[in-house]
């Protein structure tokens, strides 16, 4: 079986109807063209999708190299030199924190088996590349070393060995067993620390196929093929449609496999299926899926899913059961709520509909205007109760003020996450001055009013190592009041100036501030630490004294 694609061309978007679900998407992705010609990318609408997708490729067929980009530049280099399907989802595209193609390039270092290169040059460029050094590399971004072996996790585990100064051999590695895997010629190290505001699709050819699987077209030069679920006039048309749900009517699925050439089914309960279908000629495979197969009618295709056949549903009613009752228990009719996709209502209490001859419990929402709607109890984790304002505007159910509002707290959750990317990654490049012991410390410690808690030793010893390093100190100290930790910043501060620095401590209520100011000026007088207070109770004459005392460094 072939799906058929018209040629494809810069900036020209071609649409594709009949592909329902991510499953379909990843059976049409191993037939499709596409694939011949080199790499696509893949935008799913979520994470959700990108994994289902990410999943199902590799037990579809096994020739395909499948890579899923989560953001970053671990598998930037990979990705751009594939030959197969790179899945992605739309909110990682849109983080717009790449380095630029040129900046990229030119930071990436390419090692390749025969160069002549020691263990020592590649544990420095690791360093100089933001990577982390580990007894063992098993998270991305980590580097461990044995002898002439330099283990590193770029965006998969790669051992690399060396000899007499060359490196020997390049291998990927399982992290639980330390076997060798697949043989590498060459690998690039990217630079971890490198930041910018570029996307991936610019570091993508221009002729590079975009598949956008449900949504809109992005506003790009690059070839995009739309999938959407329907069947679209004029267009090509797939051809997939959902799965039936069988809910364990054996003979309608027996119907239904007598009329399929090829039919497999991913369960989590695969003994129980071959019981079901025995002697049916079926590729049962031990997968959970949380989503329904599809039915392919030109190649007579079949894929079903747990969903599909009716398992495990006893075990999802009593969840959604316990589900509903905990929300019912929370709440009394006037409750504000929240539903995931109409906003803001009022809890009106439950109900019993007599719906398609059967009586159905739902959740009675009422909305501005008179709107209502009605959620089906099994839908309960749709609704949750409001926190926030105590007289918020009610949504109506026929205008977009709640899409849009979801729509802005997205982009400004996206924004911040930048902007904390963005400091991480500055952080990560920033050196800090190491802070050593100084023997005047020794005097202090002896002059302490206090025997020390094991806590509060812990916590010295943990931000001695902190000052000691080259990585700027990023640590939280937590305690409940009057358990000691002034006295842990006591001697930090100490240490900071004891090296030449100055220290400034911030409090949040003015009172604090004198009390710390009194506290620190006590415990300091006699190390030569000059101590001062900024605060609305200074005078400006104190404070511009303060300024003028910072500004020359004393």
């Amino acid at each position: 079986m072939k799906t058929s694609v018209a040629p494809l061309t810069p900036g020209v978007h071609q649409l594709v109807g009949e592909i329902p679900n991510p499953l379909a998407l990843a059976h049409w992705l191993t037939h499709t063209p596409l694939i011949e010609s080199g790499a696509v990318f893949v935008i799913l609408e979520n994470e959700f999708d990108r994994r289902i997708v990410a999943e199902a490729l590799p037990l579809l067929t096994s020739k395909l190299e499948v890579i899923e980009w989560t953001g970053g530049v671990f598998a930037l280099a990979r990705l751009q030199a594939s030959q197969g399907i790179v899945l992605l989802d739309k909110v990682t595209l849109e983080e717009n924190l790449l380095p630029t193609p040129s900046a990229f390039s030119k930071a990436c270092l390419e090692l390749i088996v025969g160069d002549q290169f020691t263990v020592a040059d590649l544990q420095t460029l690791l360093a100089d590349h933001g990577f982390d050094r580990e007894p063992t590399a098993n998270e991305p971004g980590r580097w461990a070393a044995r002898g002439d072996v330099v283990d590193v996790f770029v965006d998969y585990p790669l051992r690399i060995q060396f000899d007499n100064g060359v490196v020997e051999s390049i291998s990927e590695f399982d992290l639980g067993t330390g076997a060798h895997g697949k043989q590498h010629q060459s690998v690039i190290i990217p630079p971890l620390h490198l930041r910018g505001r570029s996307s991936l699709l610019d570091h993508l050819p221009v002729d590079a196929p975009l598949v956008m699987f449900h949504q809109e077209a992005l506003p790009t030069l690059h070839p995009q093929i739309l999938i959407n679920s329907v069947q679209l006039p004029d267009h090509e048309n797939a051809g997939y449609t959902d799965a039936r749900s069988y809910h364990l009517r054996h003979e309608e699925l027996e119907k239904d496999l007598r009329n399929s050439q090829q039919v497999v089914l991913f369960s989590a309960y695969p003994d129980k299926a071959r019981g079901l279908l025995d002697g049916k000629s079926i590729q049962v495979h031990d997968f959970n899926f949380t989503t329904r197969g599809f039915w392919h009618k030109a190649s007579g295709s079949l894929v079903l899913t747990d969903i599909n056949i009716g398992f495990g549903e006893h075990e999802q009613r009593k969840k959604q059961a316990a589900l509903a009752q905990e929300m019912v228990q929370k709440l009394t009719p006037g409750d504000l709520v929240v539903h995931i996709y109409h906003g803001i209502g009022r809890f009106g209490g439950t109900t019993v509909m007599h719906v398609n001859k059967l009586d159905r419990e739902y959740f009675q929402l009422e909305y501005a205007a008179g709107d209502k709607i009605y959620v089906p109890v099994e839908l309960a984790e749709r609704v949750d109760k409001y926190l926030g304002d105590p007289n918020p505007k009610l949504n109506r159910l026929s205008d977009a003020s709640w899409n849009e509002a979801v729509v802005k707290v997205r982009a400004h959750t996206l924004e911040m996450a930048r902007e904390l990317l963005e400091l991480y990654a500055k952080r990560t490049v920033a050196r800090a001055s190491q802070c050593s012991q100084q023997p005047a410390e020794l005097n202090f410690d002896a002059a302490c009013p206090y025997v020390l808690t094991s806590d509060q030793i812990e916590a010295w010893e943990t931000i001695k190592k902190d000052l000691s390093q080259e990585q700027p100190m990023d640590r939280l100290l937590c305690g409940d009041v009057g358990f000691g930790k002034t006295e842990v910043a006591l001697r930090a501060t100490l240490r900071a100036v004891l090296n030449g620095y100055q220290v400034a401590v911030l409090a949040p209520t003015t009172i604090l501030v004198q009390q710390h100011f009194d506290t620190f000026s006590e415990r300091l007088k006699e190390f030569g630490v000059t101590v001062g207070q900024l605060s609305r109770f200074t005078t400006a004459k104190e404070q511009r004294a303060v300024i003028t005392d910072l500004a020359s460094g004393l």
